[in-house]
């Protein structure tokens, strides 16, 4: 019954075809090196599409220091990837028709996919920031199955919501009764006949129990763990059963990442503060503001009672160890940061890039490293002196950081030099960080008692393209080093780069 139903499905007229815009992005994300003039173009066919991109981009979601006003500058900030995936996201969007009779409570719909997807990626910045992306695509498309169903198989599928909405049973539980497959089971289904992201697909298809599927491969149930429990906050967030959703987000925050109830609180807070920013960008209808601040407080103290409670009971036996621990990762963090920036120091950039190496050279993966150093640099402390020195690197780090991607790892080298380990990048994705970060540093004025002053930056970078090439990361940095030198003697103030295959 289950897999004729869902064959029903996809033979149904009533079935939205993926946009044509959508398809098109598919086919791009299927190439090794996405042209961004190209992406441009075919996002320019959807101006809409191109709005709610440039609004979420600058939208708390983000978080970026300065308004992005194009395409071009999305991918410059955003990266290559992230901008594909959004537009991507945004365009699938767009397939429900609001067909559906009056039971379906739409507005209850989309803040709950609102909620989850913010979930989805306040999460992976938490546990896994690879994925920050790919869990706001599966956190919009969660629900999709529920969609269809309510849209395509009306009459079989309002007698389940509507036992749903009687009852404190989950959904998936009824639909499973009633229909012998869940509507996550249908929507990881239909999302393949799309060809979007197969990790994505996969990661809806079992979200509501990652444990049911133990062949899937780990990065499919990391992504199914953090959907089950931005599901779980977007549910609740959306007014589904608060003490019950409470003690299921404790129950599986905890058994998946170690969450404890204030853990779980913060989560759902900063979901809540985000979501009438996302939802504005979107162009989504939401519940009251006023309910979901109410609801979101409720469950935060409920949460917080449960970790009191729990903490009171092991407070005894952990709270020397806990202390002993606390001043080891303080030791640990202090030891890889540097005092003066905030950025990591060398040290922490040596490991990180001898591990990405690593995983670079098994999975045949790419990696990127940019060297940036200060030009003239000597002449500032010369000229201004040290103070004004440490406070245009104190900038200029603060600069960096905010030029590269969340899974970049941006360190101060030494002296005037910062440098940038690029994990799983394209050799234009790299050259056009190298760029965007000169570019960004060039924005800077200090001001002095001897007049403005400016800054800019020379920077080499160096990419393995097949990780199986590379004998080792000093051999990359060497090589990003060398460019750096060679974009010294080209004039300063550009970037050069080089590949090892």
């Amino acid at each position: 019954m289950a897999c004729k139903l869902i064959e029903d499905l996809k033979k149904t007229e009533q079935l939205p075809t993926a946009p044509g815009v959508a398809m098109r992005i598919v086919e791009l994300n299927q190439c090794e090196e996405v042209d961004i003039d190209e992406l441009a173009e075919v996002l320019s066919q959807d101006p809409a599409l191109v709005a709610k991109l440039l609004k979420t981009a600058n939208s708390s979601m983000f978080g970026l220091p300065r308004e992005i006003s194009s395409v071009r500058q999305a991918v410059m900030t955003l990266g290559l990837r992230s901008v594909n995936l959004l537009a991507l996201s945004f365009s699938v969007l767009g397939v429900s028709s609001g067909g559906s009779p009056d039971a379906f409570d739409y507005r209850r719909y989309w803040t709950e996919t609102t909620a989850t997807a913010l979930g989805a990626r306040v999460l992976a910045e938490r546990v896994n920031r690879h994925l920050c992306d790919e869990a706001f695509l599966a956190g919009l498309l969660a629900g999709f199955g529920r969609l269809i169903l309510a849209e395509c198989a009306t009459d079989r599928y309002m007698p389940v919501l509507q036992k749903w909405r009687e009852s404190t049973q989950l959904l998936t539980e009824i639909e499973k009764q009633e229909l012998g497959v869940t509507s996550v089971q249908v929507g990881g289904e239909l999302l393949k006949t799309w060809g979007l992201p197969e990790v994505v697909c996969d990661a809806i298809a079992i979200h509501d129990d990652p444990s049911a599927a133990p062949d899937a491969d780990s990065k499919t149930i990391h992504l199914a763990q953090m959907l089950h429990i931005s599901s779980i906050c977007g549910r609740l967030l959306s007014g589904g059963h608060l003490e019950a959703g409470v003690d299921t987000l404790t129950e599986f925050g905890g058994r998946y990442f170690d969450f404890d109830g204030a853990v779980c609180s913060e989560l759902l807070q900063e979901i809540q503060q985000q979501l009438p920013d996302a939802a504005k960008a979107l162009d989504l209808e939401m519940n009251d503001m006023g309910t979901l601040i109410g609801i979101a407080t409720q469950a935060a103290q409920l949460l917080v009672r449960e970790s009191l409670a729990l903490n009171e009971q092991v407070h005894a036996v952990t709270s020397e160890n806990q202390a002993l621990e606390a001043e080891k990762d303080d030791l640990t963090l202090k030891a890889s940061t540097d005092p003066l920036t905030g950025l990591r120091n060398r040290g922490f950039f040596d490991e990180a890039l001898e591990e990405e190496a690593l995983r670079c050279k098994n999975s045949g993966s790419t990696l990127g490293v940019l060297v940036i150093d200060l030009d003239h640099f000597k002449a500032v402390n010369d000229t201004y002196g040290h103070q004004m020195g440490d406070e245009v690197l104190r900038e200029v780090a603060q600069t960096i950081a905010g030029a590269v991607e969340e899974k970049d790892w941006p360190c101060r080298y030494g002296g005037e030099e910062f440098a940038v380990v690029c994990p799983d990048v394209t050799t234009t994705e790299l050259e056009a960080r190298g760029d965007a970060i000169r570019a960004a540093l060039s924005k800077l004025e200090f001001t002095t008692n001897q007049g403005p002053l400016q800054v800019t930056a020379s920077v080499g970078a160096s990419i393995c393209e097949c990780g199986k090439c590379l004998e080792s990361c000093t051999e990359l940095f060497e090589a990003a080093d060398q460019e750096l030198y060679r974009a010294k003697l080209d004039g300063r103030n550009c970037t050069r780069i080089s590949s090892i295959n």
